[in-house]
């Protein structure tokens, strides 16, 4: 319980929005005079020239809601906003905008609306309003700790970005190309009947597209399946060393759905549009991550235009990859593999860094910081 008093959202802060002039993604250019920051994952989306576009922030910084992503991002300089779909909201009065920015960041919005708006959700918070000399020793607290769990961030994406460099000079004297069938065994999964699912840790897992994230696996939203159902689903299991592909909404705000299965995952049944690759021949499995998280990979599988946007399984396995010496794959294999084990322990640290973060934030808003 919070030892501040609480003021209703609209106290606290102002929507903004209406008036701002917005600029399409179709619009923006790598470069330009000013940046535009929609509701999107990287910050800035691009650029534009037009001064009579700009949204002043004035002397006083401005805080963007995504309604749609529910990405939040603290804005302290002159910019141009993005499509429909974002908020501006100002701090009002007694207010400080950095400490609003923390605690908007710790408010629990539905995880189950998909792309649907958020923002009424949002407003329904009751927001803590502390002097404003405590709300800075606040932000500024949460600031030093936010700015270590970005460091153990970053140094996670470094490794990344140095297996995409060397994965581009394996690939760079290429002189053919080969289908991602030929390489590897292409499957999607059963349609296990969703009223049948249950939370018993003792039935069969599934690996549902919900599970497969950017990189690694997510299991906060974990369904098993009973075993006197499965029957003979052996060819739907996951093997240590298998790559899942999420098929649906497989770029949605958050990038490619794709991960290599550890021994964790292993035994668990594969789920309907979700796609399992498996190496043949002794194919590297970081091999073929790294083929699919190219740009070749997104300009090649065209996202289906149905009910649910996906990823055709046909596009999937004809996917033409580079045809590098085994001896090659191999090597780059090993590479990835320690840099992989590297990743470990700095995932490790950016988890731990994430939890005191989030311990920071809550004895913060509650009054005991």
């Amino acid at each position: 319980m919070s030892h501040y008093v609480q003021v209703p959202f609209e106290e606290a802060i102002l929507d903004a929005t209406g008036g701002n002039p917005k600029v399409l993604t179709s619009a923006l250019s790598e470069t330009g005079r000013f940046p535009v920051v929609d509701q999107g994952q990287e910050f800035v989306s691009g650029y534009v020239d037009d001064e009579e576009l700009l949204c002043r922030r004035g002397n006083d910084a401005v805080i963007l809601f995504g309604d749609h992503t529910k990405k939040i991002k603290y804005i302290d300089f002159d910019f141009v906003l993005g499509a429909d779909g974002v908020k501006v909201l100002e701090a009002r009065p007694g207010f400080d905008p950095r400490f609003l920015f923390h605690y908007l960041n710790t408010i629990c919005l539905p995880s189950d609306l998909g792309y649907s708006r958020h923002f009424k959700y949002l407003k329904r918070a009751a927001v803590p309003k502390p002097p404003i000399e405590e709300q800075r020793r606040i932000a500024a607290i949460l600031d030093k700790a936010d700015a270590i769990r970005k460091k153990r961030g970053e140094a996670l994406k470094l490794a990344d970005d140095f297996l995409n460099s060397a994965f581009a000079d394996l690939c760079r004297p290429k002189v053919e190309s080969i289908a991602l069938s030929g390489i590897a065994e292409v499957i999607t999964g059963f349609a296990f009947r969703s009223e049948s699912y249950t939370n018993a840790l003792t039935d069969i897992r599934l690996i549902r597209g919900t599970n497969v994230g950017t990189g690694q696996f997510d299991w906060s939203e974990t369904a098993f399946y009973p075993r006197g159902l499965t029957g003979n689903l052996e060819r739907f299991s996951i093997g240590a060393g298998d790559v899942l592909l999420a098929m649906d909404r497989p770029w949605i705000s958050s990038g490619l759905k794709c991960c290599i299965a550890s021994a964790e995952v292993e035994g668990s049944l594969l789920v309907q549009r979700v796609a399992r690759i498996r190496p043949k021949n002794g194919i590297d499995s970081e091999f073929i991550f790294r083929c699919l998280n190219s740009n070749q990979f997104v300009s090649h599988c065209r996202v289906t235009e149905t009910t649910i946007p996906h990823i055709s399984p046909s596009d999937l396995a004809s996917f033409l990859v580079p045809s590098v010496h085994r001896s090659d794959k191999e090597r780059f294999g090993k590479l990835a593999r320690q840099v992989r084990k590297m990743a470990v322990g700095m995932a490790s640290q950016l988890v731990e860094a994430a939890h005191a973060f989030n311990a920071l934030s809550h004895q913060a808003f509650c009054g005991q910081l």
